[in-house]
């Protein structure tokens, strides 16, 4: 995975008070389960994380998540994902079946591109948001300086919520918060895949969930470049 990267997994549940009781107990649980070494503890709110702050898991009352930069691969991003439901569903706080309001994996993710970056705009306008003369009129026949591209989809069982664009560094950095070797030019992609269970799910079926996610959120940005990118 050789791509510059951010993966998020979010889930909102159904407010859980007793967490709030738990805070000091949990974070050093996650710690040592998840092998993150620092962490800190807001009012409804614990922050586990490693000392480069690249991984961080989140439990508050009523949502938790996983955030990791530049994760190696889909399976290391699953594993420490898995880790961190197992971890909840070990507490007696967490209901065997756990109501949930959100379930969604986000993937940021950026490729390199190594032409300029007006052969990387042309491009994705001929192959990604195809427009015609009609709009050049009226702009006056101007050519378009920047884009970004927001497209939300649903299927029959998920939903995605996409942006695109063609970058230069000078656009990646206000994307990726972290001091990093950007690529002069790329194709960024963010995709957020989602659902609203229609009942109460296990950590069993929440784990499987979040692995699909996962791993269709890579399938659709390589369908996206593969399709934008070729020649």
């Amino acid at each position: 995975m050789s791509n510059l990267n951010e993966c998020i997994l979010e889930i909102k549940y159904k407010p859980i008070p007793q967490i709030i009781d738990c805070r000091g107990l949990w974070a050093e649980l996650i710690s040592k389960q998840m092998n993150l070494s620092e962490w800190s503890i807001t009012d409804n709110r614990i922050d586990i994380f490693d000392i480069q702050n690249k991984e961080r898991a989140f439990i508050g009352f009523q949502n938790a998540g996983f955030v990791i930069n530049d994760s190696p691969s889909e399976k290391y991003f699953s594993d420490k994902t898995a880790n961190l439901i197992k971890c909840l569903f070990s507490q007696k706080e967490f209901e065997e079946n756990l109501s949930i309001y959100r379930l969604g994996v986000r993937l940021k993710v950026c490729r390199e591109y190594k032409g300029s970056f007006e052969e990387l705009k042309q491009k994705y306008i001929s192959k990604y948001i195809s427009y015609g003369d009609e709009i050049n009129k009226i702009y006056d026949n101007s050519e378009p300086s920047y884009i970004f591209t927001s497209i939300n989809f649903r299927s029959h069982s998920n939903n995605y919520n996409t942006r695109s664009a063609p970058m230069t560094n000078a656009h990646l950095i206000n994307f990726f918060d972290r001091k990093i070797i950007l690529p002069k030019v790329g194709l960024y992609f963010d995709i957020d895949n989602w659902i609203r269970p229609k009942s109460d799910i296990n950590e069993s079926q929440i784990i499987k969930e979040i692995a699909g996610f996962i791993q269709l959120n890579w399938k659709k940005f390589e369908a996206v470049t593969d399709l934008i990118l070729k020649k």
